[in-house]
């Protein structure tokens, strides 16, 4: 293998979250896309909490950068009203 050349992964994260998930993703989904070729990914799962606003912008950087996405949406089924607890989810 030559220097500089990552090898691709099997892994594939399935839980990335972009700034369409208010106060908890902080990259638009053009920039995590472009990570995710850099460090030799194939795929990737674009999901962000309770919305699925980011994957318009996660197709252009499908697109763009040839990591395939896996789009999703992490939402939060409970009865009970208030703010999620700290270290879940």
């Amino acid at each position: 293998m030559s220097a500089g050349i990552i090898p691709a992964t099997t892994y594939v994260e399935l839980q990335v979250t972009s700034h369409f998930s208010v106060l908890r993703g902080a990259s638009s989904p053009e920039e995590l896309f472009s990570a995710a070729a850099l460090l030799g990914h194939r795929a990737m799962g674009l999901a962000d909490r309770g919305s699925v606003a980011g994957v318009v912008r996660g197709w252009a950087g499908q697109k763009a950068t040839g990591v395939r996405m896996i789009p999703g949406s992490r939402v939060r089924c409970c009865s009970t009203p208030g703010p999620e607890p700290l270290g879940r989810g």
